[in-house]
């Protein structure tokens, strides 16, 4: 069995299960046709793509050959020079080799999506920082993109990830990064007021009911007047059941 010939296959029109024939094709291929395979049509033919990343992840001492490392510099290069839908696709295989890599390969992976131009791209990196099995290792890595793009992937990392004078001295810069995710502005205000509890008083500013939220979640005593006016100011919000349970 050769990478052309499972190639030609996947070009056949065919009605029945093609995509069991090719797994079993691709099973039948050793490590260097299995990559070759990998590199030659994961541009135009996503059947071998899928069935050859499948073989090739599913074999535990992949990760420990030269092959591996071969391929994983393969497509660094490839999502560094492609551009549009063909950069993406590189960036899919590189993620799916990724999640079965070792911690430093792993960071140099993250590394590469994050010093891409697109953010698409970058957001594959914070994605595989957020799941990886050390997040707190690449905390470092995530502070100074942040600080460079300012991107809400990377304050969503450090909310979950930073330590927590990060975060507070961070906090306004952050709030304005979740506007499209305000449920991690309550996150961010949970870390702060366990330091700090004068911070309560900022988001009780910004939303009233995110602020009886983060005062219980932190133990933080709010007067029954105030608690009571805040109820009745919200009657009719959406949210309502959060501050009754409050």
């Amino acid at each position: 069995m050769k990478p052309e010939n499972i190639s030609n296959f996947c070009e056949r029109d065919l009605h029945w299960e093609k995509t069991s024939m090719v797994r079993a094709m691709t099973e039948c291929l050793d490590l260097v046709d299995l990559c070759q395979l990998l590199k030659s049509y994961f541009l135009y033919d996503s059947l071998g793509r899928d069935a050859s990343l499948r073989a090739l992840t599913s074999n535990q001492a992949f990760v420990q050959t030269s092959e591996y490392c071969e391929l994983i510099d393969f497509f660094i290069q490839q999502i560094g020079t492609l551009k549009g839908r063909d950069s993406q696709a590189a960036g899919f295989c590189l993620v799916r080799l990724a999640q079965v890599c070792e911690e430093q390969v792993l960071e140099r992976v993250i590394q590469s999506f994050l010093a891409n131009k697109y953010v698409g791209s970058r957001r594959r990196g914070y994605k595989l920082a957020r799941h990886a099995s050390k997040p707190a290792t690449l905390v470092s890595l995530i502070e100074k993109k942040w600080f460079e793009l300012r991107d809400s992937e990377a304050a969503r990392f450090l909310v979950e990830h930073a330590q927590p004078d990060f975060i507070i001295k961070q906090r306004q810069e952050l709030v304005a990064a979740f506007s499209e995710m305000p449920w991690l502005i309550t996150k961010v205000y949970i870390v702060a007021a366990r330091v700090d509890a004068r911070t309560l008083d900022e988001i009780r500013g910004i939303d009233a009911i995110t602020f009886m939220y983060v005062a219980t979640k932190v133990g933080h005593t709010v007067s029954s007047e105030e608690a009571i006016d805040i109820f009745k100011r919200n009657l009719n919000s959406d949210r309502v059941g959060l501050l009754i349970w409050c």
